[in-house]
């Protein structure tokens, strides 16, 4: 696993600070040769909407990312249960949708 922990539902406030530290390699990847994500200019709290929040917001910042596709697949690669929040510009519904759409897809279940 790459050294993430896995979140199975919103964080609590106060709880997203300490989720942000933990991110997944591709990132850490991208800061070694200096590529900025789009989400580390705004509010990690943006990526976690509660009930009745639109993801709006984080969708817009992930459409402009460098890493945009990398993220995807990372999100796409993890189990449903497993990863909240909009990662790849995608929501965990989207994210299981866009699996369910692809044949032979195990990867999010």
């Amino acid at each position: 696993m790459s050294g993430v922990t896995a979140v199975a539902a919103p964080p609590a406030a106060g709880e997203v600070d300490e989720f942000v530290g933990q991110w997944p390699e591709f990132l850490t990847r991208a800061r070694v040769r200096e590529i900025v994500p789009a989400c580390d200019s705004v509010d990690p709290a943006l990526f976690f909407p509660g009930p009745g929040q639109r993801p709006d917001g984080a969708k817009a910042a992930c459409r402009g990312c460098p890493l945009l596709e990398d993220c995807r697949a990372w999100a796409l690669s993890r189990p449903k249960y497993q990863l909240y929040g909009i990662w790849g510009g995608m929501t965990r519904q989207e994210r299981i949708n866009a699996a369910a759409a692809q044949p032979g897809r195990t990867t999010i279940r």
